[in-house]
């Protein structure tokens, strides 16, 4: 590909495969460092042609949804540069240039996109960089007749062309304080509607014609009563002033870790104390002391260890999905199931401690992790969303002087766990991240 990327769309219309958006993910700062040129190849030769035979995208982001809707490439939404974008933009394949269609209305990455019926559907998503603010809505972008042939309708039948509803003229404001709810939003010149509508979980396009809402679907589960159970689910992070543990006696705040620094893990299958260093990052969000926006951690209060002094009370803050090893058996279990009593693992220090920083401290070599118990469990908000990855499969996180692990339950453990291997191993054949 003459511009190596990834987080890219993929399309085909007339002959030829065009690559577009994505960014490079391997230099520092990667969220800032998307690709705006368009790669075009020609699929009767396999071969790509010159640049320039696509414009450069618009506003160039990583992340988005792409589809095909009649002669025209479409990504939707998308992140970089901060923020999840709320942008659509149209590449038509035959002149090279872009156009730019309404906004959603509610930015999003991470998302997928189809054209079914007339309409570009959307759902789901994350609505910030790298990271949460989960998106429960489905957004419709309708295209009249006037713009051209329409597709059939959903399911690959033979009817006629379907038009969109008539309601798509009428202008409804957002529910304050959320999604839910159908937003309609006025046709721009040029007479093409959006109409988002109430859930994602309503995406099937009714057989009936794509301009009807879906409805909505059922109210989730009552969460559970656990002080926890509010606090974000799908993340695997610390805030940016969790203290991880480095060699030497001291600590860093996460938000400072860069890729390759020294940090002090133990080990998950002999409970020792050794020094490993960070392989990268899955988040790095927020924390600047200009940045206000804060974000839901699971905040557990320990007590104990042992150790040559007695050691002050350590605070973890952490997303609720993250795992840590619980009991004598140390099972992985999310910071959201982790009650009053439980027991933790700990590295005691060897001098009395005034803070997390100084709970963290590195203990030495020969230093082993030692059981404490959970006195507290309740929701707290800060910056910041970190989370570093160690070299090692074996190694497990000393954050705020309590061993953690690096993964989450939001993928099955065998998922996370072979993503990480891959990275490990491309590490290891490059000689280190950088």
């Amino acid at each position: 590909m003459p511009h190596p990327r990834d987080h890219f769309g993929v399309g085909v219309v007339g002959g030829r495969l065009v690559a577009a958006g994505g960014r490079d993910s391997g230099v520092a700062n990667f969220f800032d460092a998307t690709v705006a040129a368009v790669d075009v190849m020609d699929l009767t030769t396999f071969m790509w042609l010159p640049a320039g035979t696509a414009s450069d995208m618009p506003r160039p982001r990583a992340g988005g949804g792409t589809t095909v809707l009649n002669s025209a490439v479409v990504v939707v939404g998308g992140e970089g540069h901060g923020q999840a974008w709320p942008t659509v933009t149209s590449l038509n394949v035959a002149t090279g240039r872009w156009a730019t269609l309404p906004p959603l209305a509610a930015g999003r990455h991470g998302v997928g996109a189809v054209a079914c019926g007339g309409a570009l559907y959307t759902a789901a998503g994350a609505g910030i960089q790298s990271c949460c603010d989960f998106r429960r809505s489905t957004e419709a972008l309708f295209v009249p007749a006037s713009s051209g042939a329409l597709p059939r309708p959903c399911g690959g039948g033979d009817g006629p062309p379907v038009a969109p509803a008539p309601t798509a003229t009428a202008v409804a404001p957002p529910p304050a304080g959320g999604e839910t709810g159908p937003i309609v939003t006025p046709a721009p010149p040029g007479g093409v509607d959006v109409t988002p509508t109430a859930t994602a979980t309503a995406t099937a396009a009714p057989s009936t014609g794509v301009g009807a809402t879906p409805t909505p679907a059922a109210a989730s589960p009552s969460p559970s009563p656990s002080a926890a159970a509010n606090a974000t689910d799908d993340a695997a992070c610390f805030p940016a002033d969790a203290a991880v543990a480095v060699p030497g006696g001291g600590s860093v705040r996460v938000a400072n870790l860069r890729v390759g620094d020294a940090i002090t893990v133990v080990s998950a299958a002999t409970g020792r104390v050794r020094t490993s260093t960070v392989l990268l990052f899955s988040h790095a969000v927020g924390g600047a002391a200009d940045d206000r926006k804060t974000y839901p951690f699971v905040e557990l209060t320990v007590a104990g260890g042992g150790g040559s002094a007695p050691s002050a009370p350590r605070r973890l803050r952490l997303s609720a999905g993250h795992l840590l090893p619980v009991g004598a058996a140390k099972r992985l279990t999310p910071a959201r199931a982790v009650a009053v009593g439980d027991t933790v693992w700990v590295v005691a220090t060897t001098t009395a401690a005034a803070s997390n920083a100084t709970a963290c401290a590195a203990a030495p070599a020969a230093a082993a992790a030692v059981p404490a118990t959970v006195t507290a469990v309740g929701q707290t908000a800060a910056r910041g969303l970190y989370n570093p990855h160690p070299a090692s499969a074996d190694d497990r996180l000393l954050v705020d002087g309590v061993v953690v692990a690096d993964t989450t339950d939001a993928l099955p453990r065998t998922v996370a766990a072979a993503a990480l291997a891959a990275a490990r191993a491309v590490a290891a054949v490059a000689g280190g991240w950088t």
